[in-house]
């Protein structure tokens, strides 16, 4: 999996085989916009409330923004059940 900031500044990639589960949240107003540490996760949000959240087996939380928080986590529960 990989997702950007702009222009491809800021670009993180993370391999699929260290998710453990996926689900879909909303983030508190509070926990703001950005690439930003928040209690017990880290967040990667560029607008909205709605999140897909990737608990990983190395036990970090991360939350990625997106306006299809369903799609997302539909499209990556479906790559991870077929390798890939």
């Amino acid at each position: 999996m990989r997702w950007h900031f702009g222009p491809g500044l800021w670009t993180y990639r993370l391999a699929l085989d260290e998710i453990d589960s996926v689900g879909v949240v909303r983030n508190h107003w509070s926990s703001g916009f950005g690439i930003r540490k928040a209690s017990g996760f880290t967040l990667y949000n560029v607008s909205g409330l709605d999140a897909v959240e990737l608990k990983l087996k190395s036990g970090e939380i991360r939350r990625i923004g997106t306006d299809d928080p369903q799609g997302l986590a539909a499209a990556l529960r479906s790559a991870a059940h077929t390798g890939g």
